[in-house]
């Protein structure tokens, strides 16, 4: 490849998250926020458009009116990872806690995630190559684990924000000679304002600072090609810098946290009793929505419900001939709790616990081998918002 492409690669992707202290207000992130990903996307949503209705004498169309901005869908596939001490939260925690509700920390031996009323939101950072995308006031719709004996425990989660923004990498158009107080705010030219957006936190040498307006948004006081910055940003030092300094987006370096676990060492328990398996599949959702609808001073929403909770998911066992109880179970309704746990050793183990389960009249399916049942359940709750529960170790 070429060493002037400026194609971003796929590969030099970045992702960090971190629980807003307000909902919708971009948080940022620290070294801790790092997750390693599978995969990470955020989606800026294309402004909802009106076609002009008014009648002219000719079959012509003359545009269209933009209304509001819809959510931002999100998504991301990651691998499990506990932190290696047993009370010391994993790798993605604070997604953990936003998509499932809590978190509780009982020191020195677990790191919880159950359901609650309501849910907390995250900030979110993908870096693309050049650029960072980020998305605020994140609220988590599901989290699905799905697993064979074979490769890695990953976690899929997705959902929607209220708002993105990007932040590319571009230059100084102009010399920046002064050295006001932290947080001043100052009008500069860039090669192009279109790669920042207000919210934009980029770096120019080694001063941070946050872009608080740009010429193509139309902030007030703005002139053609230039971006508002607020100087000093996160503590940084503030300095002069030289024209065609380059500008780049700003994220931490980022440490990584514990290690994934095999999906070939687990058990599953049904009431107690261990039952071999051969694939397992958990989904928690709840399907927050957005309240778009709303009429604000804003152009993208400015809260989300919680929808209800549901718990499902299957498990694929071979068909022995003690196995045949699960049809009769089925059409009884019976409950059963179920456990399955991956690891055994303290800080590198998981354990998602489902109380109390329905199961459905199983599916039979295999080769002319061997013939398995695939049992799809669902999780209910006893006492509410115990529907069920992921726990590091």
């Amino acid at each position: 490849m070429s060493t002037l492409t400026t194609i971003a690669l796929g590969r030099d992707t970045k992702v960090f998250a971190i629980k807003e202290t307000v909902l919708g207000v971009l948080e940022i992130p620290g070294n801790t926020n790092l997750i390693l990903v599978t995969g990470g996307e955020i989606d800026v949503p294309n402004p909802a458009y009106e076609e002009d209705k008014s009648l002219r004498a000719n079959r012509s169309t003359y545009g269209r009116f933009q209304g509001n901005t819809p959510p931002t869908p999100w998504k991301l596939s990651h691998y499990l990872r506990p932190s290696g001490t047993a009370g010391t939260a994993p790798e993605a925690s604070d997604v953990l806690e936003c998509v499932k509700g809590k978190k509780t920390i009982v020191g020195g031996t677990s790191v919880a995630y159950d359901p609650l009323a309501a849910k907390p939101s995250f900030s979110l950072y993908v870096k693309k190559g050049h650029t960072v995308f980020a998305a605020a006031g994140c609220a988590g719709n599901k989290i699905s684990l799905k697993k064979d004996n074979k490769g890695i425990l990953e976690a899929n989660e997705d959902g929607q924000a209220m708002k993105s923004i990007w932040t590319g990498t571009g230059a100084l158009g102009e010399a920046i000679v002064t050295t006001p107080a932290p947080g001043t705010e100052e009008w500069f030219t860039v090669d192009d304002n279109k790669r920042f957006c207000t919210g934009s936190h980029v770096l120019i040498d080694t001063e941070q600072m946050q872009v608080t307006g740009t010429f193509w948004e139309g902030t007030a006081g703005g002139s053609a090609g230039k971006i508002k910055l607020k100087r000093g940003y996160n503590s940084s030092a503030v300095a002069a810098h030289l024209n065609a300094a380059a500008i780049t987006p700003w994220l931490p370096a980022g440490t990584e946290l514990g290690a994934p676990l095999s999906s070939r060492v687990g058990t599953l328990t049904i009431d107690a009793v261990e039952l071999p398996f051969t694939d397992f599949e958990f989904t928690d959702e709840d399907a927050s929505k957005m309240l778009e609808e709303e009429v604000t001073q804003s152009t993208t929403p400015t809260d989300f419900i919680e929808g209800e909770i549901k718990s499902s998911g299957k498990v694929d066992i071979f068909f022995r001939k003690a196995q045949l109880l699960w049809f009769a179970d089925a059409v009884k309704q019976v409950r059963k709790a179920v456990v399955i746990n991956y690891g055994s050793i303290a800080g590198k183990k998981i354990s998602i616990t489902l109380p109390s389960c329905e199961f459905d009249v199983p599916k039979v399916a295999g080769d002319k081998e061997l013939v398995k049942l695939s049992i799809p359940w669902r999780a209910y709750a006893v006492a509410g918002y115990d529907e069920s529960q992921i726990k590091f170790l």
